[in-house]
């Protein structure tokens, strides 16, 4: 959409971009510039956010107009509301409440009963490998800016099939974008529709770019005869099972439920029959560390050593105070996984006891404070998930170290950390917990030693 305002400025909508844009033309005969292009709003991502300018998210924003008042109102399709860019001491409109916002959202629970249970390819109920998970990391999270690559989250469910096999509509849904299908004739093709994604296809190709004889699907070629562009008739209709493209070279289909910027598990909103799960996650060997504020790690007291059953001795109760981090380095695999799979949690907390077992007054039950049924609205949020180190998908190795003292759920995402001051010196033990979505869980227990001098040589550099 575009707008004018009776200033000449120019008011533009980006739906790609999930942004609002403004153009403003320099018309001094001095100036070498001939104007400028600045974001009002949104840009960083898509998703429903209100309040500044700065902070607010867009999903999709299609009409955009001027109002007599200077306001301006914007078509944010995506989240299928109608959204105003008003100032700071100005009162209209309401602004969304997390609460609000939940309400507008589908729930993984509505979607998975109003889909068909089938898998993306046929036969549609014989199941398939899962080879990666909503949640994850990908690529690689470093203080070195010459070694991080990225990171986000992997927001979809991989699927792997065979090169060239056809994937198929999971639920029936209609084609709402101008521009469904991005990224073509790459890797990372894919297609858009309102409540699922599917990519790495050739989208409404066979595996050596025929076309399919669907003329819902009209492929643009280059002089060369190279796909150059596909498109989907806006309002085209699919039903499940139908076939939208086949795999290329990724070997995989990556399944994104829920709207764009309100994407959900897969796994709790699709029905895909058949799927198992009975492997209970693994948590890595020295996969339990303790950090201060800082980032400086809290030790081991070397002078003791005690026997813990089956593993064998280990030194002594790690000596902590004042605030600490915990982070848990674990992953996950599902029945039928390869060897070398390793996949993201789904749940993951801890827990403050005695010595006895039984719980510290503030910890009666485990507090579980990750948990990916969605993701933040924050796309900066990996470090807050993830600690340094963590990495997968484009790099040689895959590892997952979780700061299971910060909370991530419900979308929101926030730093914090278990207070060890609140509790008498003494020793206790910090019981971490890894879940999987299926319910399979894995604990660890470590002994800590807590110490009321600043002065505790508990943390070393």
């Amino acid at each position: 959409g575009v707008a004018i305002d009776p200033a000449g400025v120019i008011y533009i909508t980006d739906a790609g971009g999930a942004a609002l844009r403004v153009c403003r033309f320099n018309n001094s005969p001095d100036s070498t510039v001939g104007g400028t292009v600045t974001t009002l709003a949104g840009g960083s991502s898509a998703g429903l956010v209100d309040g500044s300018l700065e902070r607010a998210l867009l999903n999709r924003p299609a009409g955009v107009a001027v109002a007599r008042d200077g306001m301006i109102v914007v078509a944010d399709t995506g989240n299928k509301l109608v959204r105003a860019v008003v100032g700071e001491n100005r009162q209209q409109g309401a602004p969304l409440t997390s609460e609000a916002i939940t309400m507008l959202r589908s729930t993984a629970e509505q979607m998975r009963r109003a889909g068909e249970p089938r898998w993306p390819y046929d036969p549609p109920v014989r199941p398939r490998e899962i080879a990666a998970t909503f949640g994850e990391i990908r690529g690689l999270l470093s203080s070195d800016p010459a070694e991080s690559m990225g990171p986000w989250f992997h927001n979809g469910l991989d699927v792997p099939g065979g090169y060239g096999e056809t994937v198929r509509l999971l639920r029936a849904e209609r084609i709402l974008r101008p521009l469904s299908v991005t990224s073509v004739d790459t890797a990372r093709e894919r297609i858009r529709f309102p409540l699922l994604g599917y990519a790495h296809l050739r989208v409404g190709r066979h595996a050596d770019d025929r076309e399919f004889s669907d003329e819902r699907f009209i492929i643009g070629r280059d002089a060369a005869g190279r796909v150059a562009r596909v498109r989907v008739r806006r309002g085209a209709r699919f039903a499940a099972g139908d076939a939208i493209g086949t795999l290329n070279n990724q070997n995989h289909v990556h399944l994104i439920a829920g709207p764009a910027g309100a994407e959900m598990n897969a796994l709790a909103a699709l029905e895909l029959p058949n799927v198992k799960d009975t492997v209970a996650p693994t948590i890595e060997l020295n996969g339990v560390r303790l950090f201060d504020r800082e980032w400086k790690e809290f030790q081991s007291i070397a002078s003791t050593v005690t026997a813990v059953a089956e593993r064998g001795p280990k030194t002594g109760p790690v000596a902590v105070q004042s605030d600490v981090r915990i982070v848990v380095q674990a992953y996950d695999q599902m029945d039928g996984n390869a060897i070398r799979r390793r996949l993201g949690l789904y749940r993951l907390g801890y827990q403050i006891l005695n010595l006895d077992g039984t719980p510290v007054p503030q910890f009666a039950e485990p507090l579980m404070t990750i948990s990916f049924e969605n993701l933040p609205d924050d796309s900066a949020a990996v470090p807050l998930v993830y600690a340094e180190g963590s990495q997968a998908g484009y790099t040689e190795k895959t590892v997952f170290a979780y700061i299971i003292t910060n909370t991530v759920r419900d979308r929101e995402i926030r730093e914090d950390f278990w207070r060890a001051s609140t509790l008498p010196p003494g020793e206790y033990i910090v019981r971490v917990f890894a879940e999987d979505f299926f319910g399979n869980r894995t604990t660890r227990d470590v002994t800590v030693q807590v110490t009321a001098s600043a002065n505790s040589a508990g943390a070393t550099s």
